[in-house]
């Protein structure tokens, strides 16, 4: 029975001497990785910044476009609007002191 025991223990403990291993090789990876992320901290910095700003940024860039759709819409229209030319002349008679009628016609010309 002590035998039994003593090889539970031998066993436990280089189950336990296994584990002490495998602990210390992961606080080594993790300060390894500490070191990179140190060493990485400005990169990452700016990440995180773009990153919660990339919302606002979409937001801005979609108000900037529909601004300049409308811009282009209002001079569409207002190159049909002013190229739309009524002329509003009239044709007028006129006499002279001889007596005779003088037309003033659509295109400007007098005729007597």
């Amino acid at each position: 029975m002590l035998d039994e025991l003593e090889n539970r223990i031998n066993e436990n403990s280089s189950k336990l001497d296994q584990l002490r291993d495998e602990i210390e090789k992961n606080f080594n990876r993790i300060n390894e990785n500490k070191e990179k992320i140190e060493h990485n901290s400005g990169a990452l910095a700016l990440l995180h910044t773009i990153k919660s700003n990339g919302d606002k940024y979409f937001v801005m860039w979609i108000i900037t476009f529909m601004a300049f759709l409308f811009s282009i819409g209002y001079i569409v229209y207002l190159k049909n609007e002013y190229t739309q030319v009524e002329t509003n002349t009239e044709e007028i008679q006129q006499e002279n002191e001889s007596g005779n009628n003088n037309y003033i016609g659509r295109d400007g010309d007098i005729n007597g």
